[in-house]
């Protein structure tokens, strides 16, 4: 689990190489922190948890990429992906995924399964700030009527 507690993460992937491949979630939270930034300096206080989570669906909008016409193959994604290890960290991809691969000597710290933390935390996602679903805003319902 991740120290914010919000997701997982793959034991064994290097700091590093999680920070080169998460250019987007960066770009995202700086985006995010000078947008509420120049909301303070504007309104004179912090933005709310409300408005903070528009700020950062807005930036979110405004930084994703177009999808390419055609996308890359496999080999391709690959080839780049092990380049970009390569010339940033001076590693390859084979080492990332060795370093992840179960080997049965290696400590491992597995959480234990509480059905209370799943009760406590399973609805953040739906329709709450935590950025899930978020309920049909028409008030009608999204299910599909029985074809009569």
């Amino acid at each position: 689990m991740r120290p914010d507690g919000i997701a997982r993460e793959i034991v064994g992937i290097d700091e590093a190489v999680r920070d080169l491949f998460s250019s987007r979630r960066r770009a995202i939270s700086a985006g995010t922190a000078e947008l509420a930034a120049s909301y303070e300096e504007r309104h004179g206080h912090a933005p709310s948890a409300y408005v903070l989570r528009l700020i950062a669906e807005h930036v979110t909008l405004k930084t994703r990429a177009r999808k390419p016409e055609q996308s890359p193959g496999r080999d391709e994604l690959l080839d780049r992906w092990d380049q970009a290890v390569r010339s940033q960290l001076g590693g390859t991809l084979d080492s990332v995924i060795a370093s992840v691969l179960l080997d049965p000597d290696r400590p491992r710290q597995a959480a234990e399964f509480s059905p209370e933390h799943v009760i406590q935390t399973g609805d953040r996602g739906c329709g709450s700030d935590q950025g899930g679903v978020e309920p049909p805003r028409s008030g009608r319902s999204d299910r599909a009527s029985p074809s009569r």
